[in-house]
């Protein structure tokens, strides 16, 4: 599903489990239900998460400009051994061509998310902020790396988070934080990458066969109708409670 359902399905989850089990979510909570519903795609680097850290328009400037900085020093190295200058672009052409083969925008950006992270890992080492922070984001940092749709939509996924946002809420002295944080994390694998054609490994590493219980193809017109209704279903399932309760 896209980033915006799995937003719109953790908030609605999390004030349908407000309104059941009566434990108010907090202006703090929600922050961390709306980042925890898309937190599963990080693995995924053009995620809607990975997006708002580092647009994808800054990362392919960025791809662009190194890729004429290396086809700049290889020409000068060239004109410096050699001073055939169309031998050596000649040679320069190809060597760029065998460069952008191996270095290509998704590695390259895979490469600044995670740069970016060891980098905000070590300045909270560096000021001793506790641990649970250092640990969520050498995950982030790690994640882009990952097989998309392993490690992170699994039950074993769910467990690690619910762990590190227990440890969070403790520090930020929040009651509820861990258990809606958790919901919305779980609402995008169990409400909602279950039921598209690609499924989940649920049972990931002990198994890597992915479940599936529906049919949505994220992207299609038919998938983006589907979305759409799978929200509004939501958000009456909602109204109908405040009206019970």
């Amino acid at each position: 599903m896209k980033g915006k359902t799995h937003v719109a399905v953790g908030i609605l989850s999390c004030i349908q489990a407000s309104i059941i089990t009566n434990k108010p979510l907090s202006p703090l909570e929600f922050i961390f239900v709306c980042i925890c519903s898309v937190l599963p795609d990080i693995d995924e680097p053009n995620s809607t998460l990975s997006n708002l850290v580092l647009k994808p328009s800054v990362s392919k400037a960025l791809y662009r400009y190194l890729i004429y900085l290396i086809n700049m020093l290889v020409l000068s190295i060239l004109t410096y051994i050699n001073k055939n200058l169309l031998f050596n672009l000649i040679i320069s052409f190809f060597i760029i061509i065998l460069v952008e083969t191996k270095l290509n925008h998704s590695f390259l950006r895979k490469s600044l998310l995670t740069f970016l992270f060891v980098v905000l890992c070590f300045s909270l080492y560096y000021v001793k902020a506790p641990n649970s922070f250092i640990i969520i984001c050498m995950f982030i940092g790690i994640a882009p790396w990952l097989k998309h749709r392993g490690f992170t939509h699994s039950i074993l996924g769910i467990a690690f988070i619910y762990y590190v946002l227990y440890e969070v809420q403790k520090i930020l002295n929040s009651d509820n934080l861990a258990f809606y944080g958790t919901l919305s994390y779980a609402s995008h694998l169990l409400l909602g990458d279950i039921f598209t054609k690609m499924g989940i490994p649920i049972f990931y590493p002990i198994s890597n066969k992915k479940i599936s219980l529906g049919f949505i193809k994220v992207g299609s017109a038919i998938g983006n109708f589907f979305e759409i209704l799978y929200v509004l279903i939501f958000v009456g399932i909602v109204f109908y409670s405040l009206k019970l309760f």
